[in-house]
């Protein structure tokens, strides 16, 4: 951003001026983590009237400063993911486009993959991310261009951070918050500039994949070849639901270049159906 951000605290009569919402960012993300490791119940209500007058500066507030200010919530409530995923849906309910509200959802699908609650509690919330997707991927592609164009901001990588740090226990921050992904989407996300739309095909691949996951653990003593045709039947028409390219690009890639991430967790699943199935939608 080229312009600095002015944020206006009418409680207090003055106003803060940040070169740019990366620096702001970045210092805010070193001092998040530095309060965290400090204190395991820090007061972080500094953090919270600073981005909450942030936001308010945006018509759209760009998806950095929506992650570190539901960071913020999380922490106080890290078992409330419902509301997590209510409050990260509420901030781009007008977007035009899919990418930024898909991108938006990544820390909500990997606190689902790292958390121990019930099975069918997880698996009500992944159901809830997969159907908010849905509604995203039938809107219309016209404005996906000029409302999706942006790129990810340099200090992206450090914001990860502030979102993995419950679950790093002292593994790749991407790891943590990209857990179900290859290596080659995680380095893809890392690179200065990563493009938003890139960030929301891999977030539906994760949680396309742990949906898959949590399908495969629940059907203990199903004949092999009955639930193999439960998951194609439910992998198939999911796939075409998700009309989004980097989705696509992003599953063939780790279809071809096995083992999955996961791979031990979907012994059952029909991997040349879905192989097919991933690239006659890339052709089309």
């Amino acid at each position: 951003m080229a312009a600095g951000v002015l944020v206006d605290f009418p409680s207090m009569g003055s106003a803060c001026f940040f070169p740019s919402l990366e620096s702001l960012l970045r210092d805010s993300t070193s001092r998040f983590l530095a309060a965290v490791s400090a204190a395991p119940d820090p007061d972080l209500t500094n953090f919270r009237s600073l981005f909450s007058r942030v936001l308010t500066t945006y018509p759209d507030p760009p998806l950095e400063a929506v992650w570190f200010f539901s960071a913020l919530t999380f922490h106080d409530a890290p078992d409330d993911l419902r509301s997590i995923l209510h409050l990260l849906s509420a901030f781009t309910a007008s977007s035009p486009a899919a990418a930024k509200p898909l991108a938006l959802l990544a820390p909500v699908v990997s606190e689902l993959f790292h958390s121990a609650k019930p099975r069918r509690e997880i698996e009500a919330l992944v159901e809830a991310v997969l159907s908010y997707i849905s509604i995203c991927s039938s809107r219309p592609a016209g404005g996906e261009v000029n409302a999706d164009a942006g790129r990810l901001l340099p200090g992206f990588g450090e914001l990860v951070k502030v979102w993995s740090v419950r679950n790093s226990r002292d593994r790749c921050p991407f790891q943590v918050l990209f857990p179900l992904v290859g290596d080659e989407a995680r380095r893809e996300l890392m690179k200065d500039g990563c493009s938003v739309t890139f960030l929301a095909g891999v977030v539906v691949a994760e949680a396309f994949l742990l949906r898959l996951c949590l399908k495969v653990q629940g059907v203990a003593g199903v004949p092999r070849s009955e639930l193999q045709k439960e998951l194609r039947i439910w992998a198939v028409s999911s796939i075409s639901v998700f009309q989004n390219q980097q989705f696509f690009g992003v599953l063939l890639n780790m279809l071809v270049n096995p083992p999955l991430p996961v791979y031990s967790l979907l012994v059952c699943v029909p991997f040349q159906s879905m192989y097919h199935v991933v690239a006659g939608n890339i052709n089309t």
